[in-house]
């Protein structure tokens, strides 16, 4: 499966995948190349609890590509949210846009 990183930040601590069901990753908002949404670990007591967001796109139906590097086509975007708690990434929300 061909995939491509779209959005990093900051360097997660652990790196591993983190499985606190108090880690939350929201989206408010999916369309084209828009993407909103907030997270957090609900673990924490001084933050957000998060430091990192990981978004992945995994085409399902992509064409030529766009002027930002992903092509025309339907995806899968998976948000990924590092836990400072916990030091790992939660797993991912998912969800299903189109690029025109």
């Amino acid at each position: 499966m061909r995939f491509r990183h779209i959005v990093a930040t900051a360097a997660c601590v652990g790196g591993v995948l983190w499985q606190s069901r108090l880690t939350q990753v929201m989206i408010d908002r999916a369309a084209g190349h828009a993407l909103a949404g907030w997270a957090a670990d609900l673990d924490s007591t001084i933050d957000t609890g998060v430091d990192t967001i990981h978004v992945w796109a995994y085409p399902i139906d992509a064409g030529r590509r766009g002027v930002d590097g992903l092509a025309s086509g339907t995806y899968d975007l998976a948000v990924f949210a590092c836990s400072t708690v916990g030091g790992g990434f939660a797993p991912a929300k998912v969800v299903r846009v189109t690029i025109r």
